[in-house]
């Protein structure tokens, strides 16, 4: 039977892990250009959400794998919320 070698603890910090660091930096870019939107990027849904910071009835939020598409999705509801919000005259 073979023996198992015995490990120290480690004797310093613990190596911090960016993940997707490239898409967090793209949602917090589109973040600054769209201030009708909070944008964010979930490490562990991967993916990216957009948030209505306008009023609107009921929660306004948009998520998509690829920030193209986030886009496109931001501007269909923006379309849709125009069309159907109350006007104030």
């Amino acid at each position: 039977m073979a023996r198992r070698t015995k490990t120290r603890p480690h004797d310093g910090e613990v190596a911090r892990r960016d993940w997707d660091a490239d898409k967090r930096r793209a949602a917090a870019h589109l973040d600054q250009v769209e201030p009708a939107w909070v944008i964010s990027y979930g490490t562990g849904s991967r993916r990216f959400f957009a948030m209505a910071a306008w009023p609107v009835s009921k929660p306004l939020i948009v998520e998509s794998t690829v920030l193209d598409e986030l886009r496109h999705l931001m501007r269909q509801a923006e379309l849709v919320e125009a069309a159907t919000s109350p006007r104030h005259t």
